[in-house]
């Protein structure tokens, strides 16, 4: 099934791109303790709002695409299409991305929020935020249309790259800025790959002559689809202002305890975001076809159906298992002295759940033209996630901030359920309770063998789970919502 083999793709892509993060953040927290950590992450999540802000325009590009297919009459014209909009949306990413590093640059060398050193290896991690947003613009061209085998191989390069410059830094222990500089020069080497492969798979000369695409004017354009705008750039604000308002309030201590906790919901959620790359030009294809004749509405129920039960499962799963196992992987893998960052680990895994069940019903309102709606929930959660923010993180520090984080993402599902009945029937209780069930009958396990060593527990929990989600009716419910 082709939804089965992107989400793989997605999966591995996703996995490897977050691999180089990850372990850089281990050995950070191993050798150098928790504040040259909070200081990686803390750079990182600068990288991340210069970056991610896209993501509002990334589900434009890539709906767009994705519906272009149902319509267009041969694959020459989605393929000149995908290249006239990607390359123009590339070019706009790529200048914006340069005026908006110059100007967080001064910001932060003439605001002084962090010490000189501090500011210099922030500003040469942010230099490769110009060449990373081109990489990025043109990954939509392949997820529009639903060919992930190519973003995977582009990020491998990435990760293998990147790694190995780390390995080579920390050998011959240099300087941290030298960290900062690996970031660069594999953003360089990445991006002429992604181009390389663009022009090779989607540039037509002379097809596609007169299309009309979401060109660099439609972008920009402030009435044009301001939605998507406003939601790329609140999602970044939800998800890595609390980095930043935790590390003023609290310290790089905290946010290297927070760090841990986000690192490791991150892996947890990584098979869901995966799905949710893979499932969004399907939903908006099968959406498409539903609005325009081409396919009935049935198709677009079953498949969020299917969706909302294939997430609550694996979420549930992963955050259990989060839960429980959080402070011994912690001290196994970032060191005992990461062990703080235990509590805000398990608060960020009750969240896991509530962040599975936002993907297929944020990726329903878009796919249905309720971006607008998508864009003021966004907004609401946001709101609500720096308000917690301000008491919480100076009360609780990272566990604060966890559960800030929590509040908002369970403000969103509240919001976004209440306007998929528009749409689409409430998955039926034959599809949420196998999960449920056996979710159930792990926790009790979990609990009766708490003095055991944890090595020993995961598998049989696994098991346990598996079995009481079969007998309870889970197989039989997906293959009731499986979409033709």
């Amino acid at each position: 099934m082709r939804l089965a083999a992107n989400t793989l793709f997605s999966l591995a892509q996703r996995g490897i791109g977050r691999f180089a993060g990850a372990a850089t953040l281990i050995l950070l927290a191993r050798t150098q303790g928790p504040e040259v950590a909070g200081l990686f992450s803390l750079a990182l999540t600068f990288h991340l709002l210069m970056t991610g802000w896209w993501v509002g325009i990334d589900d434009k590009i890539v709906r767009e695409i994705a519906r272009r297919r149902v319509t267009s009459a041969d694959e020459s014209t989605t393929r000149a299409y995908t290249w006239q909009s990607v390359w123009d949306y590339v070019r706009v990413r790529a200048v914006v991305s340069l005026g908006v590093l110059l100007v967080v640059a001064a910001l932060l060398y003439l605001g002084r929020w962090y010490n000189p050193a501090e500011t210099w290896f922030i500003l040469l991690m942010l230099a490769s935020t110009v060449t990373d947003n081109a990489t990025l613009a043109l990954v939509n061209a392949y997820v529009g249309n639903e060919r992930f085998a190519p973003v995977f191989a582009v990020m491998a390069t990435q990760t293998v790259s990147r790694l190995g410059l780390i390995a080579l830094v920390l050998g011959l222990q240099a300087d941290i800025l030298a960290i900062a500089g690996t970031w660069l020069v594999t953003s360089w080497v990445t991006t002429g790959l992604a181009f390389a492969l663009f022009a090779w798979h989607f540039h037509t000369r002379g097809a596609g002559e007169g299309l009309s695409g979401p060109t660099w004017r439609a972008l920009i354009a402030p009435r044009a689809d301001w939605s998507f705008w406003l939601m790329g750039v609140v999602v970044m604000l939800e998800y890595q202002v609390d980095v930043i308002l935790l590390s003023l309030l609290r310290g790089a201590r905290e946010v290297g305890y927070y760090s841990t906790a986000t690192t490791l919901f991150a892996l947890a959620t990584l098979p869901v975001q995966a799905f949710r790359a893979a499932l969004y030009p399907t939903m908006s294809r099968v959406a498409s076809g539903a609005a325009t004749g081409k396919a009935d509405h049935a198709a677009l129920q079953r498949l969020y159906g299917r969706s909302v039960s294939g997430v609550l499962s694996v979420g549930l799963l992963t955050g259990l298992l989060g839960v429980f196992f959080a402070e011994p992987v912690i001290g196994l893998v970032f060191g005992p002295a990461m062990i703080p960052a235990a509590l805000p680990t398990q608060i960020l895994m009750l969240g896991v759940v509530l962040f599975s069940l936002n993907v297929p019903h944020s990726r329903l309102l878009l796919a249905t033209n309720r971006q607008n709606r998508a864009a003021q929930f966004i907004t609401i959660s946001a709101l609500v996630n720096v308000v917690a923010n301000l008491w919480l993180a100076a009360w609780l520090g990272a566990a604060g901030t966890a559960l800030a984080r929590s509040i908002s993402t369970a403000t969103f599902l509240l919001l976004a359920l209440a306007s998929v009945v528009a749409v689409v029937r409430l998955p039926e209780r034959r599809m949420v309770l196998p999960p449920l069930v056996a979710a159930s009958g792990a926790a009790g396990f979990l609990f009766l063998t708490a003095s055991w060593p944890w090595w020993w527990a995961v598998a049989p929990a696994v098991a346990i789970y598996a079995v009481l989600w079969w007998m309870a009716g889970g197989a039989a419910a997906m293959r009731l919502t499986q979409a033709g």
